[in-house]
């Protein structure tokens, strides 16, 4: 199945859908054969669908497809404005900062590979307020994630530290911010902060744009129901199939609770 011409403006910079309601109308009522997974996807439902539903309608795309990643990524927690789930990469930070304050970053934040911190460079980030430790795990909690992200704030700026992490239900990078029509990340981390609608248009302006070379994009993906496919190029190489099967699992609950 061709994918359907993207249009040229950014969802996320799209006056009507900027303030449309997320919520689905009517709301699923809960029934009692759905399983937990299923029950907690269909909240997830009612609080995004309607606005996922508008715009998988306009490209396309099964709402399941949908609604299975914004589960798996966000574990159907909902946004509290100003906490935003995220997650630093202290990797990236080095590649974007670090490597040219080598000093700092060394005494402040450590990550698998580097400086003799065992592990590959996506394990083992910790960081230090106090210089030179103690070193505490960064993804240990949001409390954590949220301290290493102000340190690096402290010691990069505002913007760099956007650009070195994911934010959001889908937890896109901020790394991302001009696919998704942003000027900087830094307004990219403001909407994300602000509203859950900018966390569904952006997602659908990712997967518009997101580079998928020789498989027709995100969105055939989707379409497809390829999900190995979708989690390559959405993730990266590492856990494809761990994460393909999850959006498996979560695309049929949600055709189920959908009734699709």
């Amino acid at each position: 199945m061709a994918t359907p011409p993207v249009a040229s403006a950014f969802f996320s910079q799209t006056p009507d859908l900027q303030h449309a309601p997320t919520a689905a109308t009517p709301p699923l009522a809960a029934k009692p054969q759905w399983s937990p997974s299923q029950a907690a996807i269909a909240a997830a439902y009612n609080r995004v669908g309607g606005l996922i539903g508008r715009l998988a309608a306009r490209i396309h795309v099964p709402p399941a497809a949908v609604l299975a990643v914004f589960f798996v990524e966000s574990s159907g927690v909902a946004l509290k404005p100003g906490q935003a789930v995220i997650r630093l990469e202290v990797h990236h930070l080095w590649s974007n900062w670090g490597a040219s304050n080598a000093a700092a970053f060394d005494a402040h934040f450590r990550f698998g590979g580097h400086n003799g911190v065992a592990g590959k460079s996506t394990q083992n980030h910790a960081f230090s307020v106090a210089a030179g430790g103690p070193f505490t795990l960064v993804h240990s909690s949001q409390a954590t994630e949220y301290a290493a992200y102000n340190l690096a704030v402290q010691l990069a700026g505002k913007e760099v530290a956007a650009r070195c992490g994911s934010i959001g239900d889908c937890q896109i990078m901020g790394s991302n911010f001009s696919m998704l029509g942003y000027a900087s990340a830094q307004a990219m981390f403001d909407a994300f902060q602000a509203s859950e609608n900018a966390h569904i248009l952006g997602f659908f302006d990712f997967c518009a744009r997101q580079p998928a070379p020789h498989t027709g994009g995100l969105i055939t993906a989707l379409q497809q129901g390829d999900f190995a496919t979708f989690a390559r190029f959405y993730n990266g190489n590492m856990n494809v199939a761990t994460y393909s099967k999850k959006l498996k699992l979560g695309a049929a609950d949600a055709a189920a609770v959908l009734g699709a």
